[in-house]
């Protein structure tokens, strides 16, 4: 048996390199390490809020009527916005004095309003023209296109005021001066920048107290909507798809960028319209409130946060080359990730299988266990899960690869109330991969575990099978269902220990061919009860085993 955890610590990005678009911009998956050491300020609504690398925010001191915003000499004005630029200087516009560069910054600024707050309908972002500090001047929305080394900044700066709604923010913009690399006008950098200038001021003016994860997404969402770029932002899908067991609400800046997917994933199945109005639902509850309303909207779409959640794990296995054509409409693009697997076993049986500790799945997050058939000609894949009961809100699915590497859906194994269910995977032969999909619908870490084996050469009539018990755990008696083939052979059930000790035989002798029932009240031969803990249900018939993990709790 050969189980592979990925064992990946994600890097917190503190900074936004130059050098990270342009790995984007080309497809080339590349990670920038460093530490974000600046704490949220949404906490407090008279904080600054500075978004994508944080770079200076002082949440201390960044007090109403003491704005420390940049000083650049000239601006010129759109419709809604107040551009300032310098022509001499370390700030001195790309170019200069042709005005390509300042003509872009220009027209992506109002192309970007007229697509989210004219066509979507998001609030319009809310200027700071009354600063009695001297900045903006008007009642434009102030974009600074000034230097921003060592850090390569792209950041919205936000300011508590009263108003209404009470958690929106006036805020100021701005983005680097220079982005030279990568072509010879650096257009597809201007409208980037300008995209999440314009998508996070359009945020702020609903709720600037919101969960990071969701402003990030919506900021990375805009650049999509607007421009159909997501191809250039394929850097971040990794931060999600190649560690799917990390929180929907991660508060790591990258990851939150990735989550672009959920917003793709909402708007590719709800419509577009569904982003700005999860936003001003966001205003109707203070505070960081996105997962309840989340699911107050999606109550209006006929679904649910928990149902969505499970339907957005099921989506992102079907990425990259494993794109099928019936989930993202561009998730088979080139620069697209696949989705990694968590742990991918070559053997069979499986007992107590699991990802490793540090990959489970966090809250709303998931994992993707690959069973790989190899040179194995066997028929069918017996797959018992095994998570915890209660009602704990998760879900497991199986999808799969065929033979030619076209990926497609088996179905949903269904969960009774302890949290235990089991599903035959059948025509294992014409498979390549077969991948259990678990999904955390929840806030905790889920803890699981999964039995599986495979059979060959049985007749359609017949089957060989162990079912997990149920219930399981249990206290005082649990029911163990299992199938024997028509040979006739000698069969046994037994019940071991961790430590592999025969703890009772329940069947022994020639089983009945089908299917039986048979019943283990959790004591050994002698009748005595035995202690709590993990056991094993073993099932033999002639050649073939099967194995499943049972729980006894007193």
């Amino acid at each position: 048996m050969c189980a592979t955890g990925k064992g990946r610590a994600i890097p917190l990005v503190g900074i936004l390199t130059l050098a990270c678009l342009v790995l984007a911009s080309t497809g080339t998956l590349a990670r920038v390490p460093g530490e974000n050491a600046v704490c949220e300020a949404a906490a407090s609504r008279t904080a600054v809020f500075s978004i994508a690398d944080e770079v200076d925010a002082d949440p201390s001191a960044a007090r109403e009527g003491s704005r420390q915003r940049p000083t650049l000499p000239y601006h010129v004005d759109t419709e809604h916005f107040r551009i300032w630029y310098a022509t001499t200087g370390p700030d001195m516009m790309y170019g200069w004095p042709d005005t390509t560069y300042l003509h872009e910054c220009k027209v992506a600024a109002e192309r970007l309003w007229r697509g989210l707050v004219d066509t979507l309908g998001f609030r319009p972002p809310p200027p700071d023209g009354s600063d009695p500090d001297g900045g903006g001047g008007s009642d434009h929305y102030d974009i600074y296109v000034m230097d921003c080394l060592p850090n390569w900044t792209l950041a919205v700066r936000g300011y508590a005021t009263p108003g209404d709604p009470p958690g929106a923010s006036t805020s100021y913009g701005q983005f680097h001066n220079d982005f030279t690399i990568g072509s010879p006008v650096p257009i597809n950098f201007v409208r980037f920048c300008e995209s999440w200038v314009v998508g996070i001021a359009a945020v702020y003016a609903h709720d600037a107290d919101e969960m990071r994860w969701i402003r990030r997404a919506t900021a990375t969402w805009a650049l999509e909507t607007t421009y159909d770029y997501h191809n250039v932002f394929t850097f971040w899908l990794g931060y999600v798809l190649e560690y799917p067991y990390v929180s929907l609400s991660s508060t790591d800046l990258n990851h939150g960028n990735g989550m672009v997917l959920w917003n793709l994933y909402l708007s590719e199945t709800h419509g577009a319209g569904i982003i700005p109005e999860i936003w001003y639902e966001c205003e109707v509850i203070a505070g960081s409130s996105a997962f309840s309303s989340l699911d107050e909207v999606l109550g209006n779409y006929g679904t649910s946060l928990e149902d969505a959640v499970e339907e957005f794990w099921i989506w992102n296995w079907f990425t990259g080359e494993r794109d099928d054509g019936n989930h993202y409409e561009e998730g088979g693009d080139p620069g697209w990730p696949e989705a990694l697997p968590q742990a991918v076993y070559t053997d069979f049986p499986v007992v107590n299988g699991s990802p490793p500790p540090e990959e489970r799945p966090q809250g709303r997050a998931c994992n993707y266990i690959h069973f790989e058939r190899g040179t194995s000609q066997a028929e069918a894949l017996h797959i018992a899960y095994s998570g915890p009961g209660g009602g704990s809100p998760q879900a497991a699915h199986v999808a799969y690869l065929d033979n030619a590497g076209d990926a497609f859906y088996y179905g949903e194994i269904l969960l009774n109330p302890f949290g235990n269910g089991d599903i035959l995977v059948e025509g294992f032969d014409d498979m390549s991969v077969a991948c259990l999909i678990v999904i955390n619908k929840g806030s905790g870490v889920l803890t699981y575990s999964f039995d599986t084996d495979v059979w060959t050469g049985v007749p359609e009539e017949s089957a060989f099978v162990l079912s997990g018990p149920a219930p399981n755990p249990f206290t005082h008696g649990t029911e163990i269902a299992y199938a024997v083939p028509l040979s006739g052979e000698t069969t046994s059930l037994s019940i071991y220990d961790v430590s592999g000790r025969l703890v009772a035989t329940l069947v022994d002798g020639v089983a009945t061919p089908g299917a039986a029932v048979t019943y283990w009240d959790g004591t050994d031969t002698d009748g005595r009860r035995v202690a709590s803990g993990v056991y094993f249900a073993r099932l033999v018939a002639g050649d073939q085993t099967a194995t499943r993990r049972v729980v006894l709790l007193r």
